[in-house]
């Protein structure tokens, strides 16, 4: 199966007919045709090549009269399809470009405490040291028990938070995962490394 060298392109295919059309008169092509071929429709060989030619080399558009196509267009009552030869030539001149911006990074004046609230969906007045807050274990040690707050937050318990200093008994013993504990915030801890700073 011979494919078209418009599939490498985002020209619909129902607009190949149109492409041609324009790479043909783009590469001046149609003024070597007699009378009597005028309206008969070029070889596909020869279509392709000119479509190739105009990608390739994009300066042959500048010899397109655009306004005789848009007048040819007004007169046959299909204006609509400017923007359909607009896409095309653009087309022709930058297969595949992405018309977007390329988004940049740009410096947020925004502090790590700021950052650290908005992530959380909380602020300095529901999430601070001495509320109490509600927290699901989701894993017990021999010193400490990890949970999880309502508001994805981790929380460490240490042992001597929930047993008595002088209990022999076992943090794993008291706790299960899943158990819900309630306690008092006594500090927090957020970051890593050197952006390691305290709410």
């Amino acid at each position: 199966m011979k494919l078209d060298i418009l599939d490498q392109t985002r020209i619909h295919h129902e607009h190949y007919r149109l492409a041609m059309k324009i790479a043909t008169d783009a590469c001046n092509r149609s003024e070597n045709l007699g009378p009597d071929q005028e309206h008969q429709e070029i070889d596909k060989t020869e279509q392709n090549i000119n479509c190739r030619e105009v990608i390739l080399r994009p300066s042959h558009l500048k010899n397109l009269d655009l306004r005789a196509y848009y007048q040819q267009l007004d007169m046959s009552n299909q204006g609509n399809m400017r923007i359909v030869i607009d896409q095309i030539i653009e087309e022709f001149k930058q297969p595949f470009a992405d018309p977007r911006q390329a988004r940049t990074f740009t410096n947020l004046a925004i502090t790590d405490e700021k950052l650290f609230f908005l992530l959380i969906d909380e602020n300095k007045r529901t999430f601070k040291r001495g509320l109490i807050v509600t927290a699901t274990v989701s894993n017990v040690l021999d010193t400490k028990a990890i949970c999880r707050l309502e508001n994805g937050l981790t929380a460490t318990v240490i042992k001597e938070k929930i047993l008595d200093l002088d209990s022999n008994k076992k943090l794993k013993d008291e706790l299960d995962i899943g158990f819900i504990i309630t306690g008092r915030i006594e500090h927090i801890m957020t970051g890593d490394g050197d952006k390691k700073f305290e709410v």
